[in-house]
């Protein structure tokens, strides 16, 4: 898919970090466009691929009951270019955390170089408000990739496995 900009998590830990990682690679239809001489990652493609490592935090934390949205952006800076040709790493860790949303800060490194830093706010709704019952599986799906080796940290049992009853 175009639009999803992390492959893998490496670490999970309970409402408190993720280690996601993004391969970035010249084929990339964006590095086409984005500069062919000179191609980097949009900024706003950094952003988001840090919001969708923060939404695969806080909804395995909630075991898909809940679906997370940001609501804001704030205190992003950008150091240095993002490039293909090597991995994406993301590390966000959440400052406060809520019943109705939560507070992460992180950052986006390439070959240990920081390249951006964020602060991310979140808000939590039932899942069921954004997903039929015929799209959820193939949503959960995906977070099942994701989290196929991920070192999991502070949960009583795998995040999806009381996902029969998501969305309910």
């Amino acid at each position: 898919m175009p639009f999803i900009f992390v492959d893998r998590v490496q670490e999970l830990c309970r409402l408190r970090k993720i280690v996601a990682v993004r391969q970035l690679t010249t084929a990339e239809e964006i590095f086409q466009q984005h500069f062919p001489g000179n191609p980097m990652l949009p900024a706003s493609l950094v952003i988001e691929a840090c919001a969708q490592a923060a939404t695969i935090l806080l909804e395995a934390s909630h075991e898909f009951r809940q679906k997370a949205v940001v609501v804001f952006v704030d205190k992003a800076k950008f150091r240095r270019p993002v490039r293909p040709g090597h991995e994406l790493v993301i590390t966000l860790t959440v400052e406060q955390n809520g019943d109705d949303g939560a507070l992460l800060r992180g950052d986006a490194r390439q070959r240990g170089n920081r390249c951006a830093g964020v602060e991310l706010g979140m808000m939590m709704a039932p899942i069921g408000e954004f997903f039929s019952p015929v799209q959820l599986p193939y949503y959960l799906d995906m977070h099942r990739r994701w989290l196929a080796e991920t070192q999991l940290d502070g949960f009583a049992r795998h995040p999806l496995a009381g996902v029969g009853h998501a969305g309910a």
